[in-house]
């Protein structure tokens, strides 16, 4: 059986027949078993600590449904896989999925504010250290041998772009 994972009995992930969900009662704590024993969850003899079987015994609706009628907040808790095929959390760039270098998928961050006069989309990947430093001396009139002598000479640094791969998982 699994256990809670959370703050508490009152603020944890807990497993269900067909999944997962969140239940945040913290704001109430104080009152949360007598609610969980007035729709049945709980028996009368029964404390937060045994939630665990008694979840596991539902599957994610009815636990959210017992819970609400309780007026405990709870949610289900989706799985990353769930969460990375949200078609909602796509168009709204909050992550982005792309191929690294070196050919695998790579999830990346994405918007977390929106400013709807002057909103940027698309991946915004940060150049490598010297990436750009020819080109931008070009443009300000410098001439090959003058950039060539100032990289030389460590005064300006030349590079290629960040490589966008993922270091090997510790699992």
């Amino acid at each position: 059986m699994k256990t809670p994972r959370g703050l508490g009995p009152v603020q944890s992930f807990y497993h269900t027949a067909d999944g997962w969900i969140y239940l945040d009662a913290g704001r109430i704590m104080g009152e949360t078993t007598a609610r969980l024993r007035q729709v049945a969850i709980l028996r009368a003899s029964e404390g937060p600590k045994d939630l665990t079987g008694r979840i596991l015994a539902t599957t994610s609706p009815e636990a959210i449904a017992q819970l609400s009628i309780a007026g405990i907040p709870a949610t289900t808790a989706r799985n990353v896989s769930d969460v990375l095929r949200d078609q909602r959390l796509l168009d709204a760039e909050r992550y982005r999925i792309s191929i690294s270098d070196d050919g695998h998928s790579l999830m990346q961050t994405g918007r977390y504010a929106g400013f709807s006069r002057t909103q940027r989309r698309g991946p915004m990947i940060p150049p490598g250290a010297g990436e750009h430093s020819r080109k931008v001396l070009e443009e300000a009139g410098l001439a090959a041998e003058e950039i060539n002598s100032l990289i030389s000479c460590q005064a300006v640094i030349s590079g290629d772009k960040v490589a966008h791969i993922l270091p090997i998982s510790y699992r």
